[in-house]
């Protein structure tokens, strides 16, 4: 299923960094080949639990306390954007304040709710918020989902995907809606059915009754497990789209009651389906023998086969055809009314023409076709010519009512193309509307995905912001032409600096393996080459006074030493490579205008020529000063001036249109106005056009005396002059006028 749920269990908290070497990791994977049999079993159990929607990670109970990811925070920002967000990227206060209220709300954190005040995060007064407050307030309120015993059981049901146990639930579950489906139909088979007695009816097999036994009895354990535990869950917490819907919508929304959340379960469809599956049974266990052959349980038992139906909850098809029934229903009600138009019609026609003539000898309407034969009317009403029309509508022609006079058969014709035409407009479209939706269906999977993705690129940079600051990146490179870029040869990571010391430190040189990027290899254009050999680095860090208090403050020295086995360049002479290093720091936080972009310091050491094993031993200084505490919110400038200038006109209905869409009169003003400007900007361009010319004559006319004749194309006449003045729409003088 897409349904994408908030209680997905992952560590929320180290969604930053990708997996990359730590110091003290000098040994180097091994290639994939030399993994063996035990790699090949681990991938396949991998994809195993990838089809599940579980990890490795995965819990095997589902856990009592799941954080609130930041990714849930980014779809909602990004949600109360596109409905209240101004051009600069903030939306009001008063909508950040109803959000989180209602977060908090929501996961029984009702203290912060009450404690809660969103103008402590309006730094500049402007009455809106960006996306970093939202990641403070994620930062700061360690925002998480307590779950009781009862919503612990009911989300391991209700999502297998949140632990192993419900993975495993469902398998069990599915399978046995799957298999007792089968034994059904199977059981009415008459070689699997056998007789008490010579003069008995037919029964199915004692084992068929017993595995269904099996199957009601753990479906109706699961259905009442599900019914106990639905008024304590919250169940909301399960629809993703719908608990974005809460927190974001403007109308005033409570949370639901038990007894509420109690009638909302028992009333979807998926659950009246489920006791419909089991009630069936438990109907026929309660009467006796004889009257299990009663009709209406006989009909009752094929409820059993709504048991499928369940299976597609999890398959996107069933969702599909859905939408497309629900996209053609105007098309329905239209087939309906001609269906019963022509029915009547037909019916009533065949009646009249083929009903006959009552005959008391024989009790009956006889009717005589056109070969003279007579026989008894079936026409004996029109309901009852109801049954041969809808067989001659779709074409089937049973043969056990038919017309033998010649009206009656020509009626019969037109029944039929009649019937052709009226199947025939739904039909097509449904099926166009089927590849409507399918196509939209795709375009929204597309959208999703890139959505997610910048979603997910914007909480990594809101991570990245404190979790750079502990961390130092070595870059190698391979220099090539001027108008090439370098080639990207690899990269080392190190975690956790010293920067908390109060001490100095020196920490001693290692040597790292160097590692590939897949971003960097792409943006270079080296995707798919392997990074190899190594990197000597060290680094120092030199406290100033007073750090460590309220802020990291000291001198941080690397040492970028030498490199070696680094991979044969395939066209440089004898594979040797120009090869520099950049040593990538973040000693400071990012200004207010750097907020989610790359503020990293650097530095570019020399270039080793020719070399597979450059030597360098550069050090570089990076003055560190981060606040302990920092966060976007808490630091900033008390003034910002960051907002585009705009004209007195423009600025004042874009501010107009942060409330309300603009009027077709505001447009009208603000084209009006520019046109205005752009009227003038051409009479000065034409001013600046004549003052060329006559200032090139004048530089003719000077040089007469010295030139005999001046060259034609230099000339700048009255014509050309009086040429430029005509057309006021041309931006540049003519040709002849320019110096």
């Amino acid at each position: 299923s897409r349904t994408m749920t908030v209680l997905t269990v992952q560590r929320a908290r180290t969604l930053t960094l990708k997996p990359s070497l730590c110091v003290g990791d000098v040994h180097s994977p091994k290639p994939v080949g030399a993994l063996g049999s035990h790699a090949v079993v681990s991938q396949a159990a991998e994809q195993f639990f990838e089809r599940l929607g579980l990890t490795r990670n995965s819990p095997w109970f589902t856990p009592s306390c799941v954080p609130l990811d930041l990714f849930f925070f980014r779809r909602i920002f990004s949600r109360l954007h596109r409905r209240y967000g101004d051009s600069v990227g903030e939306v009001p206060i008063a909508v950040f304040q109803r959000s989180v209220v209602r977060i908090f709300r929501m996961m029984h954190m009702n203290q912060l709710a009450n404690d809660f005040s969103a103008d402590e995060y309006d730094v500049d007064g402007s009455g809106a918020v960006g996306w970093y407050e939202f990641v403070t307030v994620w930062r700061k309120s360690d925002i998480s989902v307590r779950l009781s015993i009862a919503e612990r059981i009911f989300v391991l049901i209700e999502e297998p995907s949140s632990c192993i146990v419900g993975a495993v639930v469902s398998i069990i579950l599915t399978s046995l809606i799957f298999v007792s489906c089968v034994c059904f139909i199977i059981a009415t088979l008459p070689s699997t059915q056998t007789r008490p007695c010579d003069s008995c009816q037919p029964e199915q097999h004692q084992i068929f009754d017993v595995f269904e036994g099996v199957c009601i009895g753990v479906f109706t354990a699961e259905y009442l497990v599900r019914v106990t535990t639905s008024p304590f869950s919250r169940s909301e917490l399960l629809h993703y789209d719908d608990l974005l819907e809460f927190v974001t919508e403007h109308e005033v929304r409570y949370i639901p009651r038990p007894w509420i959340r109690f009638l909302r379960f028992v009333t979807e469809p998926m659950n009246i389906i489920d006791l419909c599956v089991i009630a069936p049974y438990y109907v026929e266990a309660s009467l006796d023998v004889k009257a299990s052959n009663f009709t209406v349980l006989r009909v009752l038992r094929l409820t059993r086969l709504l048991r499928l139906v369940k299976l597609g909850k999890s398959f996107e098809t069933m969702q599909i055809l859905a939408r497309v029934m629900r996209r053609s229903k105007h098309m329905f009600w239209i087939f309906f009314l001609n269906l019963m138009l022509a029915l009547c019609f037909s019916s009533a026609a065949i009646y009249f023409v083929e009903g006959g003539d009552w005959d008391a000898e024989r009790g009956a309407y006889i009717r005589t076709g056109h070969d003279g034969d007579t026989s008894p009317s079936p026409f004996l009403s029109i309901p009852h010519s109801f049954w041969w029309t809808i067989v001659t509508f779709t074409t089937v022609g049973y043969g056990d009512h038919l017309p033998v006079t010649l009206l009656g058969k020509m009626i019969g014709c037109c029944s039929m193309m009649v019937g052709i035409f009226v199947l025939a407009l739904p039909i097509s479209v449904i099926s166009t509307n089927f590849a409507e939706v399918w196509q939209d269906y795709k375009e929204e999977l597309a959208l999703e995905a890139e959505s997610r993705e910048q979603d997910q690129r914007s909480v990594e940079q809101a991570l990245s912001v404190t979790d750079n600051r502990s961390q130092l990146i070595v870059e190698l490179y391979d220099d090539q032409t001027v108008r090439e870029q370098a080639e990207f040869l690899g990269e080392i990571h190190w975690h956790r600096l010293p920067i908390d010391s109060a001490v100095a430190t020196r920490s001693p040189d290692e040597i790292l393996p160097l590692q590939q990027n897949p971003e960097k290899n792409a943006q270079r254009h080296t995707a798919g080459k392997a990074a190899a050999g190594s990197l000597a680095v060290g680094i120092s860090w030199t406290p100033y006074e007073g750090s460590g208090d309220d802020y990291f403050r000291g001198q941080f020295q690397v040492r970028v030493l030498w490199a070696e086995g680094l991979l044969k360049s395939d066209w440089k002479k004898d594979g040797r490579r120009d090869v520099y290093a950049v040593v990538r720091c973040w000693p400071v936080p990012p200004a207010f205008g750097e907020l989610g972009e790359d503020f990293s310091v650097k530095h570019r050491t020399l270039t080793s020529h020719s070399t597979l094993s450059p030597s360098w031993n550069e050090t570089c200084d990076f003055e560190f000063n981060w606040p302990r505490d920092w966060t976007p919110s808490t630091h900033l400038p008390t003034s910002i001036s960051n907002r585009p200038v705009m004209s007195s006109k423009i600025a004042t209905s874009s501010q107009k249109s942060q409330n309300e869409a603009p009027t077709d009169a505001t447009l009208f003003e603000m084209v009006k106005s520019q046109g205005e400007e752009i009227k003038q900007l051409k009479s000065h361009v034409v001013e600046i056009s004549t003052i060329l010319c006559d200032l090139r004559a004048e530089l003719r006319n000077r040089s007469l005396s010295s030139v005999t004749t001046a060259p034609p194309s230099l000339a700048c006449t009255e014509q050309d002059r009086q040429s430029t003045e005509d057309e006021p729409r041309s931006l540049l003088p003519l040709p002849g006028c320019l110096d």
